[in-house]
């Protein structure tokens, strides 16, 4: 069975295109669990052992393109 997901409500989505910043932090934790999860990477500490770590640095890009997105967004 496929999975359903909620979506953005269409009113958030115009309010965070016209810069309403309450709007635009619902867009950004509605997408936080698939930015987080697309940044996940294996680090090897000093023993060699494969840890499970968030890049942050990808998870500031991806978060950073998903606000220029939202602005540049045209109905």
């Amino acid at each position: 069975m496929k999975t359903t997901y909620s979506r953005v409500p269409f009113d958030v989505i115009v309010q965070a295109i016209d810069g309403d910043v309450v709007a635009i932090n619902q867009i950004k934790e509605h997408f936080r669990p698939y930015m987080m999860q697309r940044s996940l990477r294996f680090l090897k500490d000093e023993v060699g052992q494969k840890h499970l770590v968030v890049d942050e640095v990808l998870s500031a890009r991806l978060e950073t393109r998903l606000l220029t997105k939202i602005l540049a967004f045209k109905i």
